[in-house]
């Protein structure tokens, strides 16, 4: 154990989830260790989950901010949020992630036994969403998009901004990566402020934790406490609808990798468009009804939009 103590504020964005914000919160107030201040970030118009969170804090252990957002997405939610933390570490949460007991205590304690202060930020492993072993063709696959040939991938960010999850450990260890989930991650306070989440990314804003960890992998390492678990209830969003989802899935990947990741040259565009399309394909064993396919057909056009904008640069899109 440590003798020094971090002091921790957590920040979850909502809009309109009631129920797995509950859980969140829930799961939250019965870990061993709670946070100074938790920082409920509402990107919906009033009243919001204000009266909600409001009825909720008499139960909860710990204080509970409400802060209504002047923008609403994932990434500007978090930013506005942000500006009112003075604790030691900020910890992003999703509101439909629920902490497996002893997960907040466990990341922190990472952050407070670095004494050297060489780890920028601490992620987890969700329970549900994590690497695994993948079948021989697909780890051909792999080893195409990232050029190389390697035992694993996990906590990598390969190729053309392909991004994959840590692995789970049986023994719990600490695993250095190259980008970290904000479903649940913890960042030193200064180190977020030095950087914070890129303007760029509105709405659903998919890839911006990618985007933000790959900029502070730059000068701080990353790491993910294997022993730190969440389950990930992934929940729909009014931000993620087919279009829109096609699109940033193009748009928000090509600025990782000519941006941050400074790929720019024609391999890396080509696998660019060879993911994206099999993904796109992948998604056709999804369509089992006439809903399907139309969504389907948006996250194509979506796509399409995205590419023009990126790839092609054709103005209008």
């Amino acid at each position: 154990m440590s003798n020094f103590h971090l002091s921790c504020a957590v920040i979850i964005a909502t809009v309109y989830r009631y129920e797995p914000l509950k859980q969140s919160l829930e799961h939250l107030s019965r870990q061993e260790r709670l946070p100074e201040l938790v920082i409920v970030a509402d990107g919906a118009p009033e009243p919001g989950v204000e009266p909600f969170i409001m009825e909720m804090e008499k139960d909860l252990k710990y204080p509970v901010k409400y802060y209504r957002c002047s923008r609403s997405g994932a990434a500007a939610q978090r930013n506005e949020a942000a500006e009112l933390v003075t604790q030691d570490v900020i910890l992003f949460m999703d509101d439909d992630l629920y902490m497996e007991s002893g997960c907040l205590n466990t990341m922190i304690e990472v952050l407070e036994k670095d004494i050297s202060q060489e780890i920028g930020g601490v992620g987890v492993i969700l329970t549900n969403q994590h690497y695994c072993q993948p079948s021989r063709l697909f780890k051909k696959w792999l080893d195409f998009m990232a050029g190389e040939n390697a035992d694993s991938y996990a906590g990598r960010v390969i190729g053309p901004a392909i991004n994959i999850l840590p692995a789970p450990s049986s023994d719990g260890r600490i695993v250095e990566v190259e980008w970290l989930n904000t479903g649940c991650t913890a960042y030193r306070r200064e180190v977020f402020e030095a950087e914070r989440f890129s303007s760029r990314f509105y709405g659903y804003s998919m890839l911006e934790d990618v985007h933000l960890s790959l900029r502070i992998a730059k000068q701080w390492k990353l790491v993910v406490a294997t022993a730190a678990q969440a389950f990930h209830d992934s929940q729909p969003s009014q931000f993620k609808q087919p279009f829109e989802v096609g699109k940033m899935s193009v748009i928000n990947r090509y600025l990782v990798m000519t941006e941050v990741m400074e790929r720019k040259n024609f391999t890396y565009h080509y696998k660019l468009i060879l993911s994206i399309l099999f993904g796109l394909f992948s998604s056709l064993r999804n369509i089992g009804s006439i809903s399907d396919f139309w969504n389907f057909f948006l996250l194509s056009i979506g796509i399409a939009s995205g590419f023009f904008r990126t790839v092609l640069r054709v103005k209008g899109y």
